[in-house]
């Protein structure tokens, strides 16, 4: 598999853990760093950008329903 795959998806890993824990306990640079987080992943592939884009989309979504919110864009939005 390509090294740059495995980078990828290993990355990808992290900040999908990071996800699953309660957002109560996240202090501001975390929710800030949602876009750090997944806007470094950038990938030739199409299909790694879609799934990248699933997965910053779920904390963004949890954020929205407790009534936060991130204030940067993600610079490699497609």
């Amino acid at each position: 598999m390509d090294p740059k795959v495995v980078d990828f998806l290993d990355k990808l890993e992290v900040g999908m853990r990071h996800n699953e824990t309660e957002i109560s306990t996240w202090i501001e640079a975390e929710i800030c760093g949602i876009n750090g987080c997944f806007g470094d992943l950038v990938s030739n592939e199409e299909f790694l950008n879609k799934l990248k884009k699933q997965f910053r989309q779920k904390p963004i979504g949890n954020l929205f329903k407790k009534g936060l919110s991130i204030t940067q864009s993600d610079p490699n939005e497609h």
